[in-house]
């Protein structure tokens, strides 16, 4: 008898969860594997965490804003790799998306800051070249990283990054709408602040 078998990847990517923490994030090892030295702020941090305020108020004093994404935009159907991308349109589809939409938000609505840069750069080597070794192949393999980038009057030449998305840390892909309300949420003015701890007498 003769018989023809074949080991595939058959799992959905949208469904596949890497271990998580209490707060919604990626174990600290991931993030600090991923994004060495980035703060990391996804979808999963909430606007009453310390996390999420210590960012907006950070992002209120900077002088300057920009969003940038890390996208694996690289024909790989050729290499002979589990991990080939298929299907690259998928990542320019999700950037599209995310970049329409980052242009709706309203102006009046965020921090004072150029509407003419909600756009997305895409694959800027400074991104690169502060937070990853000379070895790490740039964009990596199924990257979709959305950053913060910003800078403030103390250091006005240096530029600080913040992860908001990360595809490489969830392992799945991002609900550009709910992406962009983060965003948003983090550029905004109002940001509601955490509740106040009740006093042992209001108990």
């Amino acid at each position: 008898d003769i018989e023809i078998h074949a080991e595939a990847d058959d799992k959905d990517p949208e469904k596949v969860k890497t271990p998580l923490d209490r707060t919604g994030s990626s174990s600290i090892s991931s993030m600090e594997e991923k994004h060495p030295g980035r703060l990391v702020c996804t979808t999963k941090c909430t606007p009453d965490s310390a996390v999420f305020q210590d960012l907006n108020s950070k992002l209120r004093a900077a002088l300057d804003i920009e969003i940038h994404a890390e996208v694996d935009d690289k024909d790989r159907t050729s290499l002979i790799s589990l991990r080939r991308n298929l299907n690259q349109a998928q990542y320019t589809d999700a950037l599209s998306q995310l970049e329409d939409k980052l242009r709706a938000i309203d102006p009046e609505e965020i921090h004072p800051f150029n509407p003419k840069k909600l756009t997305v750069a895409v694959n800027d080597p400074r991104i690169a070249r502060t937070h990853l070794t000379r070895a790490t192949v740039f964009p990596r393999i199924g990257a979709f990283e959305i950053l913060l980038l910003w800078r403030d009057h103390r250091s006005p030449d240096s530029w600080a990054q913040a992860v908001v998305f990360s595809k490489l840390l969830s392992a799945r892909w991002p609900s550009v709408d709910r992406l962009v309300a983060h965003i948003a949420s983090l550029l905004s003015r109002r940001v509601p602040l955490a509740a106040p701890l009740a006093s042992p007498s209001a108990a």
